[in-house]
């Protein structure tokens, strides 16, 4: 209620000062930030057309224009956003699908460092590139569960790790038509993710000494 309440108050404050420029942009981009928030965190794309819709009609208000009437000329531009959205979601998905495998991964790496090398040899099928026999399965399942892999889901079969359209279908839908958002946000936010990560391997002996170090006097 309150993030609902900030934003039509950011409203209020856009109509108030969108013919100062400096203000007008300022309040621009916190409005692009909660727009950001809307379709790719909270997934609430009622409030996103609301933003959207109140944000133009402000923009047209202050700039005293009006949006063409062509219905050619609409439909044309329309098309056009949303190929380049469908192109769009393409590349999003593929990105998806390898971060999603790296975590599946990562924590098959995890489950298997639990067991005994026994454990671990009887698990996987040989030579079969660490996947899973069908009655080891259930176990590693558990685990996935457990450690939120696509969102607690239960994995009845091998072949429900993989993400499926249908699971995705919303994120599918809003990857296209809030193309703009998403290719500025992933762009922006996952090179500075890489280099969070590398900076953190790269100090992550320096980080445990000084856990160690304030630990030290309880254990």
């Amino acid at each position: 209620m309150d993030f609902i309440t900030g934003v039509f108050v950011g409203f209020v404050g856009l109509f108030a000062f969108a013919t100062l420029s400096i203000w007008f942009w300022l309040i621009a981009a916190v409005s692009f930030g909660w727009l950001i928030y809307l379709t790719e965190e909270s997934e609430n794309f009622f409030l996103a057309v609301i933003l959207v819709a109140a944000f133009a009609w402000l923009v047209a208000s202050a700039n005293d224009f009006s949006i063409t009437t062509n219905p050619l000329l609409i439909l044309k531009w329309f098309g056009i956003y949303m190929a380049v959205g469908a192109c769009w979601s393409f590349l999003k998905w593929l990105s998806f699908l390898f971060k999603t495998k790296d975590e599946l991964k990562r924590l098959k790496k995890r489950y298997m460092s639990g067991l005994t090398e026994n454990e671990a040899r009887e698990a996987v099928v040989s030579g079969g590139g660490g996947k899973f026999k069908e009655a080891a399965f259930p176990a590693f399942a558990l685990f996935l569960r457990d450690n939120d892999y696509l969102g607690y889901q239960t994995f009845k079969q091998p072949s429900d790790v993989v993400p499926s359209v249908t699971q995705y279908y919303g994120k599918l839908t809003s990857w296209i038509v809030w193309w703009p958002v998403s290719a500025f946000w992933t762009i922006l936010n996952d090179p500075i993710r890489r280099i969070a990560r590398q900076i953190v391997k790269v100090f992550r002996s320096l980080y445990e000494q000084m856990a160690a170090a304030v630990f030290s006097s309880e254990i």
